[in-house]
């Protein structure tokens, strides 16, 4: 099953979100439900600083992302 991955900038430091990403992909980025991530607090901060409205669930290790992977797909 064909799929569609966003790649979404972390900026580096205390700068507002239209200097890293155009509206549209600001657009999408709150839309989304489920994220890999290196950094879950960095991640989170990002999101915020986005104004990302849903909420975010806990973290997911390695194993457990491996086995959702299996089943969604």
């Amino acid at each position: 099953m064909a799929g569609t991955l966003y790649l979404i900038p972390a900026a580096l430091g205390d700068v507002p979100w239209q200097n890293t990403l155009p509206e549209a992909g600001r657009t999408i980025a709150c839309g989304l439900e489920f994220f890999l991530v290196e950094n879950a607090k960095t991640a989170r901060a990002e999101l915020k600083r986005l104004g990302h409205t849903r909420p975010l669930r806990g973290s997911v290790d390695r194993t457990t992302a491996g086995a959702f992977a299996a089943k969604r797909y």
